[in-house]
C-alpha cells in the first residue's frame, strides 16, 4: 500500500519543463521512489591528451542543487583518493578541484558542486566560462592534460548554461 502511495506521488509530483533548446541537450528522469529529478547531459563529452592517443570523458549530472562533473577514461589510469585537479575555463582561468572519489585504477573522477559541497561559486564559473581542459597527476606523477575537442566547445557551454538553470 505504502509502495503504491509513493508511485502515485511520483506520478503527480510537478514536472519540470524545459525549454526545447535544453531539452535536445539534456534528459531527466524521476525517481519514483524519491521524486527526485535526475538531470544528465545526453552526451558524454570526450577530452584528448595533446598526442590524441589517450582521451578521458566528461558527463554531467544535476540532482536538486548538486552538480556533479564524472570524469572517466577508457584506458586505464590510476589516479589517488583526494586527486586534486585543474580544471581550465574556455577563457583560461584555472580552477582547482579536488575529487570526491576513491582511489582507483579505472580513470574514474567524480567533483560534486553545491549542496553540502559548498562550491556553488563555481557553478557560476562554469556556466559563464565553459570548460576547456583538465589537467592532474596520477599515482605515479604523471603530469596528464586533455583539451576539450574543439568541435564540442559550444555544446559544452549550452550543457552547463541548461544544467545550471533547471
Amino acid at each position: 500500500m505504502v509502495l503504491l502511495s509513493l508511485l502515485s506521488f511520483a506520478d503527480t509530483s510537478p514536472r519540470v519543463e524545459l525549454d526545447k533548446n535544453c531539452s535536445i541537450r539534456i534528459l531527466s528522469k524521476t525517481n519514483p521512489i524519491t521524486g527526485k529529478i535526475t538531470f544528465a547531459g545526453k552526451k558524454k563529452f570526450n577530452f584528448v591528451d595533446g598526442s590524441g592517443e589517450s582521451s578521458i570523458d566528461l558527463l554531467i549530472v544535476r540532482q536538486n542543487k548538486e552538480l556533479t562533473l564524472r570524469f572517466k577514461s577508457p584506458a586505464e589510469i590510476c589516479v589517488p583518493m583526494s586527486l586534486e585537479i585543474t580544471l581550465f575555463t574556455q577563457k583560461d582561468k584555472q580552477v582547482p578541484l579536488k575529487s570526491n572519489s576513491k582511489e582507483n585504477c579505472k580513470g574514474s573522477m567524480i567533483f560534486n558542486f553545491g549542496g553540502m559541497f559548498g562550491k556553488d561559486n563555481l557553478k557560476k564559473i562554469f556556466k559563464e566560462e565553459g570548460i576547456q581542459a583538465i589537467m592532474f597527476e596520477d599515482v605515479d606523477h604523471n603530469l596528464l592534460r586533455y583539451d576539450l575537442k574543439p568541435q564540442d566547445k559550444q555544446e559544452l557551454q549550452q550543457v552547463l548554461a541548461c544544467l545550471l538553470n533547471v
